[in-house]
C-alpha cells in the first residue's frame, strides 16, 4: 500500500509548488500543457490510482523504470503488467512503462526532462533479509527487497544517477524503511539535494523523503 502513499504525496506536492504549472514544458505526444513528467519506480495499482487522481487539466506521466534481474522474461512480465494496469484505470494515453537500470544514468534523452521523480527501491537490509518472514523469503524475488548491507545501496545510486533526469528545481520522492528515514535524507544530503526532509505516509509512519534537486 505504501507504494501508492508514495506516489499520492508525490502529486499533491507537485501540485501545491506548481510543478507541471501552465509554464511546463509538453509532453512529446502533444497532450496540453500542465502535465507532471514523473519518473516512477512503484508500478502497482495503488500507484497508478494516485495517478488517475490528478485533475484532468494537469495529467500525470508516469515512466516506470524497472532493473534487470537473472530473468529479464520476468522482468517484461512485469512491466507488461504495469501497462495493463495503467491500461484499465484509463492513464494508457498519458502513460509510458519502460525498462532501465537504477544503477546507472539515464540516456540523454531523459536527461533534465522530467518534474518530480517517485522512487521505491529496495530496501531491506542484510540482517532484515535473513530474518524475513517465509511468506515473504520464498516468494518475493530476493532483488527486488535487497537494499545492500545497510539497505541503502539503491538510495546511492539513484542519487548519482537518475536524480539526473530531474529538472533543475524539481522534486524527489523515495520511499524506504520506517526506520530508514534519517539515513536515506542523510544520503540525499550527501548527494548535495535541497530541501530534503522525511515525511509520514498516511498512516502517520516516517517512510517517505522528499528533495528538491538544486538549481
Amino acid at each position: 500500500p505504501l507504494a501508492g502513499d508514495l506516489a499520492a504525496v508525490a502529486v499533491e506536492e507537485g501540485l501545491a509548488r506548481g510543478i507541471g504549472g501552465d509554464d511546463a514544458d509538453c509532453a512529446a505526444d502533444g497532450a496540453d500543457k500542465g502535465r507532471i513528467e514523473a519518473p516512477d519506480a512503484a508500478v502497482g495499482e495503488r500507484a497508478h490510482r494516485a495517478g488517475a487522481s490528478v485533475d484532468a487539466h494537469r495529467p500525470a506521466l508516469f515512466a516506470a523504470h524497472g532493473r534487470q534481474r537473472e530473468d529479464p522474461a520476468a522482468e517484461w512480465a512485469a512491466l507488461a503488467v504495469a501497462g495493463e494496469n495503467a491500461g484499465r484505470l484509463g492513464l494508457a494515453g498519458r502513460y509510458q512503462c519502460m525498462q532501465a537500470s537504477a544503477l546507472e544514468p539515464p540516456a540523454e534523452a531523459y536527461r533534465d526532462t522530467f518534474d518530480l521523480m517517485v522512487c521505491n527501491p529496495p530496501y531491506i537490509t542484510a540482517d532484515e533479509m535473513r530474518a524475513l518472514d517465509p511468506d515473504v523469503a520464498d516468494y518475493e524475488p530476493h532483488l527486488a527487497l535487497y537494499g545492500g548491507e545497510d539497505g541503502l545501496d539503491f538510495y546511492r545510486a539513484v542519487t548519482r544517477t537518475w536524480v539526473q533526469a530531474v529538472r533543475p528545481g524539481g522534486a524527489i520522492f523515495f520511499e524506504c524503511g520506517w526506520k530508514q528515514g534519517e539515513a536515506v535524507a542523510a544520503v540525499c544530503r550527501a548527494a548535495g539535494l535541497d530541501a530534503v526532509r522525511v515525511e509520514t505516509d498516511y498512516a502517520g509512519v516516517p517512510r517517505i523523503v522528499c528533495a528538491v534537486r538544486p538549481g
